[in-house]
């Protein structure tokens, strides 16, 4: 590739202009080959954003319904929202106002009219932290975006997260403040059916987070939240079901984090059917994934980390025989030497799945989240029953 570079200037003493051009200077451009058949991410970005704000929250979401997702960002001078084109993405409307902080921004279809509309929180009396914060949902208007809905909490809220946690049809918020001295640091907001939320909200968790993360992490149909407790436990809160999180007994995920992870994601990465968890540790630089191994059938041993009570009992749901060949179970209080199983003669395969009770062997609380790098893999796959 050539390019040229042109200086033009007027000469003292002259009132024309004198433009002059360099020699060509040649650049070198090497463009990364596709790694065809598996997937691959661009190691360069193909597009920027103009905000003028800085990016603090973003999210997808297919807002006039053409099949191509579209870019909603959140930043201190207000949401804005992106719409693609074929692959191409570009500004479709931003908060004319430029004075309604964004720093958490979601899709949502609220009233259940069809449309996605966006929840915005951040903004507050006077910007701070401390003041009554004043929230946002933007509905669809005529080339753009308009507020439809306003919502007051006690604190300027910061993170936002969005999902069915009250056992309804209907899209609920659960927004948190960075308000050290809040009474109530975490909220949910209930939808009243028809996209109208009110404040200040009911009271999720006392504790302070940097993070939410919503998810359905012991597959039961209800959307569990994952929280950082300042200063160094990640711990998940249980939903009843109908919006209320169990905060006396939560699930601790990890108590001796040396920073709060400022993003969590659930997914099931390792396809066994559960949700793992991963954070994003921005101040130590790097990102954990937790694998849930609540319901897996794991013959191999692990290490019990920060979690000393937990463990697992495996039930056989039909007849018995002691047979085959022996295998070393795991238990972290007085466990057996070996456990010797077979199945009784059948065509079905082998099958187990854990007790959602406490062990026999010890009061161990099960469906406990224990970090990968604890795991162990030394024990022989034939000796592992199948699982489901």
């Amino acid at each position: 590739m050539k390019n040229k570079a042109f200086a033009t200037f007027v000469p003292f003493g002259s009132s024309d202009p004198v433009t002059f051009p360099t020699p060509d200077v040649k650049t070198t451009v090497r463009a990364k080959i596709g790694q065809l058949g598996q997937s691959s991410l661009a190691s360069a970005p193909t597009w920027f954003s103009g905000d003028a704000g800085g990016t603090l929250s973003q999210d997808w979401g297919d807002f006039n319904g053409d099949g191509q997702l579209d870019l909603v960002l959140g930043s201190s001078l207000g949401a804005s929202v992106y719409v693609n084109q074929n692959g191409q993405l570009k500004l479709y409307w931003k908060e004319p106002t430029n004075n309604r902080r964004a720093y958490g921004v979601r899709w949502a279809d609220f009233n259940h009219d069809g449309k996605l509309e966006i929840v915005a929180v951040g903004d507050s009396v006077d910007g701070s932290a401390v003041t009554s914060g004043t929230n946002y949902i933007y509905g669809q208007a005529a080339g753009g975006f308009a507020p439809i809905v306003t919502f007051v909490s006690d604190y300027q809220m910061v993170r936002v997260a969005v999902g069915k946690f009250s056992g309804t049809n209907n899209i609920d918020i659960i927004a948190s403040t960075n308000t050290l001295n809040a009474d109530c640091p975490v909220r949910l907001f209930r939808n009243d059916g028809s996209g109208g939320f009110s404040g200040p909200g009911e009271c999720v968790s006392h504790d302070a987070t940097a993070a939410l993360g919503p998810g359905d992490f012991d597959n039961n149909g209800t959307l569990d939240l994952a929280v950082g407790l300042f200063p160094n436990v990640i711990e998940i809160l249980r939903n009843n079901g109908s919006g209320y999180f169990t905060t006396t007994a939560p699930v601790i995920v990890d108590n001796n984090v040396p920073f709060l992870p400022y993003d969590f994601a659930w997914g099931d990465y390792d396809s066994n059917g559960l949700l793992d968890l991963a954070a994003a540790f921005p101040l130590q630089k790097e990102a954990r994934v937790y694998r849930n191994l609540a319901a897996v059938c794991s013959m191999r041993p692990w290490r019990p980390s920060a979690q000393r009570n937990s463990c697992h009992r495996w039930r056989w749901p039909g007849a018995i025989s002691t047979a085959m060949a022996p295998w070393t179970w795991p238990w972290p209080t007085k466990p057996p030497r070996s456990i010797s199983i077979s199945r009784a003669p059948s065509t079905n395969p082998i099958r187990w799945r854990p007790a959602r009770s406490l062990a026999r062997y010890g009061a161990c609380a099960p469906n406990r989240l224990i970090p990968a790098a604890t795991r162990s893999s030394a024990f022989p796959t034939a000796t592992r029953p199948a699982c489901y």
